[in-house]
């Protein structure tokens, strides 16, 4: 079976095992340009919690030696709210960090790295670009080095296997080719040897019917997630008013939530049909297709 390593089940299966933290490795040393003696990973992979929570967010937390705390996500789209959920997901590893009684100066550097399989910044030609909290009238002094978002866009990164000049161009090509790659017809690439071990674990990768059942049920949801984001934008668009945005999202709710859990009560009905604001519902649309139970989902109202 091909195994496509942008499916985050996949992504996670691959970057946050234990017995493949050395592609974790291999992978941050590309993105962060800095040399990595060994990583924890915070949340490995497990199958068991992976098949009772099929929607979660299948991210890859890790710490370095060094203390800096990691967060890593593979998504294949682009919400409208992106860059609210950016600091909201990289503001709760960041504030986590802080029990009882520990002072802020203790807090960690704490670095978000999102892999997308789309084009957020079409103005900017590089696919890869950092963000930080610095100064409008003097970008050199940073009000912090504690915050660090990478954002790396697959589909600017089109250049042939010959024309790749950096690791991080290599691990780029790997996940936008790799279900159609094979070991034998391997082009020669940088950081060659790990994105190698990389494609031998996704082809030894889901080998037992239960790991193909949780894969194929994942690119089916990541599937669906892409079509209902698209249909939404489609048709807020056609309509031409922010009013068609917002109908069309209260209806990609409902739909959702019925599919997963049945009839929504009335109070859930009512809360959703009195918000109005875009970028909420649309994130709304997201956590609908996350969360494990309708009692959560209720939370977020």
């Amino acid at each position: 079976m091909q195994v496509d390593p942008k499916i985050d089940f996949a992504f996670k299966c691959l970057f946050g095992s234990e017995q493949r933290k050395h592609l974790l490795i291999a992978l941050l040393k590309a993105v962060l340009r800095i040399e990595i003696a060994d990583v924890t990973i915070l949340n490995p992979y497990n199958e068991k919690e992976s098949a009772e929570d099929k929607l979660s967010i299948l991210d890859v937390k890790a710490k370095l030696s060094d203390g800096t705390f990691i967060n890593i996500e593979m998504q294949v789209t682009v919400s409208l709210g992106y860059a609210e959920r950016s600091l909201y997901y990289w503001s709760s590893l960041y504030v986590d960090q802080l029990g009882e009684g520990s002072e802020y100066s203790e807090l960690a550097r704490t670095v978000a790295i999102h892999i997308i399989d789309d084009v957020l910044f079409p103005e900017v030609p590089a696919y890869h670009m950092e963000f930080g909290i610095c100064s409008l009238s003097d970008p050199a002094i940073r009000l912090t080095d504690r915050f660090a978002l990478h954002t790396i866009e697959l589909p600017k990164m089109n250049l042939p296997a010959g024309s790749l000049s950096s690791e991080l161009d290599g691990w780029c090509y790997f996940l936008r080719h790799a279900e159609e790659m094979d070991l034998e017809g391997l082009p020669k690439l940088p950081a060659e040897l790990a994105i190698r071990q990389a494609m031998e674990a996704l082809r030894v990768m889901f080998q037992t019917e239960r790991e193909r059942d949780l894969y194929r049920g994942r690119l089916k949801q990541t599937r669906d997630a892409l079509w209902i984001q698209n249909a939404s934008r489609k048709q807020g668009l056609d309509a031409g008013r922010v009013e068609g945005q917002i109908s069309t999202l209260h209806k990609d709710i409902a739909r959702v939530l019925a599919a997963r859990f049945g009839q929504a009560s009335s109070i859930v009905a009512e809360r959703i049909a009195s918000l109005s604001d875009v970028v909420r519902l649309d994130l709304l649309v997201d956590d609908a297709l996350k969360v494990p139970s309708l009692e959560e989902f209720e939370k977020l109202l």
